[in-house]
């Protein structure tokens, strides 16, 4: 069975998927829900909705769920290939390096999007110099600053 938060997450995403072009829903706030991204029907349900032609998504907040690396590697690779998505929300997922990077690659891929918001994870040296150069591109809740040659992600 479906994680009980990811199985709603499934069930939203799958109809969003079914309404087509006739769904005009542009922001979608998932705060505080559990999410994980980790049952492979809802990472399906998702990833179809946000590759869709049809996506209209603008806005996609998943701030303070539980997404850790394994959900954050997978949401990477879905928004590398969207269209329409300009706002990210991941705030306070308990992300580690893989995850944080693996965003970062996603989002330097994807000229689309114009705002991440990223603070509330745990971010070391290698994922303050991922993001680093995207800092001048994005709209970013964080900045970095070198002290003592060692990389801290700092409130913006």
């Amino acid at each position: 069975p479906i994680a009980s938060r990811d199985l709603g997450m499934y069930l939203l995403c799958d109809e969003l998927c079914r309404a087509g072009p006739s769904s005009a829903l542009m922001v979608l706030r998932l705060k505080c829900n559990k999410i994980q991204l980790v049952e492979p029907d809802c990472v399906m349900a998702l990833s179809t909705l946000l590759q869709a032609d049809a996506c209209k998504l603008t806005e996609l907040s998943l701030g303070s769920n539980e997404l850790r690396d394994e959900g954050a590697l997978k949401l990477a690779e879905m928004v590398s290939g969207n269209r329409s998505l300009r706002v990210l929300d991941v705030t306070s997922n308990s992300l580690m390096s893989r995850g944080l990077c693996a965003l970062a690659r996603a989002a330097r891929e994807q000229p689309l999007l114009k705002q991440i918001s990223l603070m509330g994870n745990s971010f070391d040296s290698a994922a303050c110099l991922a993001w680093q150069s995207s800092i001048s591109s994005l709209t970013l809740d964080f900045d970095v600053q070198i002290v003592d040659g060692a990389y801290h992600c700092v409130r913006a």
